[in-house]
This record gives structure tokens, C-alpha cells and sequence, in this order.
């Protein structure tokens, strides 16, 4: 089989890179040619016969496939460094299953690959993934739950922060939320925060003692430590900040020097928003400095782990196969289980006559 794509780049896509690894996985081979992929973590490695290749990713829009590169060793030095550093290449190769020991995992065999002068990632067609929302459509989204706050310091630190003209505001509608395991896109963060506001907008009023602007400014603050340790590029990459720290203490720093650029900002408050931010993955086992101790925090930590866990349910599914009953045939990285990737609910009910 021959995949192919047209040669004006910005045309209708004819490859998938979830569904060539599913082809892979049912014991298919295929011919990839002239197809242009994003590009993560490539490196050059040696081999033990001292002869260099390359090891990478190969994505678009719908996931991430392992690439290899045998043959670059008659490229010159500076020739494979500008390609190792473009974000998106169009790749000749063979696609099929490579097998190491127990372990079988789809693979392309890259024959040949060049970037393209003035590409832009973004406007190739299903090449990029990223929120299914337009930065001005979260953006707009944002700026309604900001305006919905009534707690004048609180609503003051989010409008010079999030708002319209905030300071965080380009980087806040474009980083991911995540590398691998849940919201990896362009605006995964936005989507992942919008998603925790819409669920806790639709239930305040049953949490009465639970203060309702707290826990909407905790949410929409709980992650801009990833304004630090992730990049707002067109591949979801940590940047190198987020090499020396992690999000949450990231995130601290942050919004601390935010509050401390206010003049007079409450420190009570002050306190109840760091502690949102320090105890939202819950366990100190999983991040956390210390455990949720509010009901403000209690409510941010368990939409947090909602929202990441149903996202990481649909990034999975875009990774492993799936067995005749559903349930996907690698256990996930991040739970350590099977997951249930597709509903096995009947749909009618015939009750029974009882016994004859």
C-alpha cells in the first residue's frame, strides 16, 4: 500500500497517524510517501557500529507514531541540524511493527525526509491538533467567567492577569496542559480549565458553604505554572524552565509575584489561593506539597482530577488497540490499568417471561 499526500501541502491530508497505527497493530505493512508530519524529541543517536541515526516522533492531528532513521549518516553536519531542528518534515518511509523482545510497537522507517522552506505547521490542514475552540473563542469564554466574579481584589488579580489585556493572556489560550497524558494540544490548558469552571458553574449552588468565587479564581489559577514549564509552540514540549521546577511550584512563584504587585491584596485571600495552587494534584504522592485542607481546594483538585483523567481516557485511545470487549490491550501509563475505550451498555431491555 502507498499512503500519499498532494503535493501542494495545504491540501486535503490522506494519512492519519491514529489510523495507519491501528493498521499496524492488525498486522498491516504500508508505504508512507511525501506525507508531512510534526516532529518531537528528535535526536541523533550512534549505533554500536559507531554509525549515527535518528530516533523521533511523527504526529499529526490525531497522535504520535515512533520514526527511525538508519541512513543520515551521508548527510553534512549543518544539513541534518537545520532539519533536526524544523518542526515538521514531509517523510518518505515504511511503516510496520517493530518487535523488541516481548514488546511491539508501530514504527516508521524513514527513507528519506526534508523540511519545507516556510512552512508553518499551522496551516497544513489537520496537521496540528489543538482546541477544538479558536484562541478568540476562549479567550471570549475567559473573559465572561472573570466578569462573573464578584470579589473585588480577586476579580482585579484575574483582570490584570487573564483579562482582556492580561499579561498572561497569549501564553494562557495556546500552552497544552499536558506532554503525553491528558489535554497535549494547542490550548489544552484553556480547554482543560474551561472544562473544570463549566462543571463547577453547573453545581456551586448545591455546595452552598463552598465560597463560589474562590473556587472559579482557584480554577482558573490552579495551572499557570505551565505558562513556565511548557512551550506555546506548535508541538507540546517542556520548555527548559520547566527543567529546573515543576508546575506547581512554578505556579507559587507566579502567583505570588502577581499578588505581591498588588497593592494591599488581602492576605487571607492571598493564602487560600496559594493553597489551591500548592494542593490541587491532591496527594503528596502525586505533586502536591501538601494535601487540599479547604473545601475551595477539595472542590479544584477533584475537577482537576476529573477532567485530566477523561482526557487521558481519550488520549489513550488515540495510543493503544483495542480488544474484542472494549477495553484497551496496553494498561495506561499514568493508572497503571486497562481502560474501557468504548461502551458495552445495551441500548434496549426485552424483560423475561420468568420461568416457564
Amino acid at each position: 500500500m502507498v499512503l500519499s499526500t498532494n503535493a501542494e501541502l495545504t491540501g486535503d491530508r490522506t494519512v492519519w497517524v491514529d489510523a495507519l497505527r491501528q493498521q499496524l497493530l492488525r498486522g498491516s505493512t504500508a508505504r508512507v510517501t511525501g506525507i508531512p508530519f510534526l516532529v518531537r524529541r528528535s535526536r541523533l543517536e550512534v549505533s554500536q557500529n559507531a554509525s549515527s541515526y535518528v530516533k523521533c516522533d511523527l504526529g499529526d492531528q490525531t497522535g504520535w507514531i515512533d520514526a527511525i532513521w538508519w541512513d543520515v549518516g551521508k548527510m553534512g553536519h549543518a544539513e541534518l541540524q537545520s532539519l533536526l531542528a524544523a518542526p515538521a518534515w514531509v517523510v518518505d518511509g515504511a511503516a510496520s511493527i517493530n518487535r523488541f523482545g516481548a514488546r511491539e510497537t508501530p514504527q516508521i522507517k524513514i527513507d528519506r525526509a526534508w523540511a519545507v522552506d516556510g512552512l508553518d505547521p499551522l496551516g497544513v490542514p489537520g496537521l496540528v491538533r489543538r482546541s477544538s475552540l479558536s484562541e478568540a473563542e476562549l479567550g471570549l469564554w475567559c473573559s465572561d467567567a472573570i466578569a462573573g466574579i464578584q470579589n473585588t481584589p480577586l476579580k482585579l488579580l484575574l483582570e490584570d492577569t487573564l483579562g482582556d489585556d492580561g499579561c498572561w493572556r497569549p501564553e494562557y489560550l495556546r500552552v497544552p496542559a499536558g506532554l503525553h497524558y491528558h489535554h497535549a494540544y494547542l490550548g489544552g490548558l484553556a480547554d482543560h480549565v474551561r472544562e473544570m469552571a463549566l462543571v463547577w458553574l453547573s453545581s456551586a449552588t448545591t455546595f452552598p458553604k463552598v465560597d463560589h468565587d474562590l473556587t472559579l479564581g482557584g480554577i482558573l489559577l490552579h495551572d499557570v505554572g505551565k505558562l513556565d514549564t511548557f512551550s506555546p509552540g506548535t508541538v507540546p514540549q517542556i520548555a527548559q524552565s520547566g527543567r529546573y521546577m515543576d508546575h506547581i511550584t512554578a505556579g507559587i512563584g507566579r502567583l505570588t509575584r502577581a499578588m505581591d504587585s498588588m497593592q494591599g491584596f488581602p492576605p487571607l485571600l492571598r493564602d487560600h489561593l496559594l493553597h489551591i495552587v500548592a494542593s490541587h494534584h491532591g496527594e503528596k504522592e502525586h505533586g502536591s506539597p501538601i494535601v487540599p485542607a479547604t473545601r475551595e481546594a477539595i472542590v479544584v483538585h477533584h475537577l482537576d482530577r476529573m477532567s485530566s483523567l477523561l482526557s487521558h481516557l481519550e488520549e489513550w485511545t488515540r495510543q493503544s488497540g483495542v480488544d474484542q470487549f472494549g477495553w484497551s490491550t496496553d494498561a495506561s501509563p499514568w493508572i497503571k490499568t486497562s481502560l474501557a475505550l468504548s461502551p458495552t451498555i445495551p441500548d434496549e431491555f426485552i424483560p423475561s417471561d420468568g420461568p416457564a
